[in-house]
């Protein structure tokens, strides 16, 4: 129990030193760089997330032409899509994986036996796969708006600052006492 206490309060001190603030511009600096990388894997997923409902969006079009040339083309977009998903590396949302894996399934079935309502079919991939990943892209997406309302508040902060270091300068140039 001990040894767990010592172990906790030595990572609880290298947390915090780790967590120090900026104690100059450098500092500022090399923190918003670390920052960036931290960041880049949360904003790569939602550039994927924003590719994945394209994707489907592009599949819901595609289903709007007659029912078996638009059933194969929309198994081709889809398969290509997931393929190259793997093949690339490219993460999403473990539910949105869900939706485009029930997606994939949805037209393999509609493929390998062609549905006998299909305006019922498109109606289904609107509601069950279109609709659920739009809802999804646009939860994420108020975390990106979010943040990107955070990061204009820090650079108004910066301008007001900037503009008050300029204006100092400046104002040191054109000193009366320095002729």
């Amino acid at each position: 129990m001990q040894k767990l206490l010592i172990s906790a309060a030595f990572i609880l001190v290298a947390i915090s030193a780790a967590a120090q603030p900026a104690r100059d511009l450098s500092d500022a600096n090399a923190a918003a760089r670390q920052h960036l990388r931290d960041i880049e894997p949360a904003l790569t997923l939602m550039r994927n997330e924003a590719e994945a409902l394209g994707k489907i969006n592009e599949i819901q079009r595609t289903l709007s032409g007659s029912p078996l040339s638009s059933i194969d083309r929309a198994f081709r977009l889809i398969d290509d899509y997931s393929s190259g998903f793997g093949r690339r590396g490219v993460s999403l949302p473990h539910d949105q994986q869900i939706i485009v894996m029930h997606a994939q399934r949805m037209i393999q079935d509609a493929r390998n036996l062609a549905p006998t309502d299909y305006a019922k079919f498109r109606d289904d991939f609107h509601h069950l796969i279109q609709l659920p990943m739009e809802f999804a892209v646009a939860r994420d997406l108020q975390q990106l708006m979010s943040l990107t309302n955070l990061y204009t508040q820090m650079t108004n902060q910066l301008r007001v600052i900037e503009t008050s270091s300029v204006n100092a300068i400046n104002g040191a140039a054109i000193d009366s006492t320095r002729q």
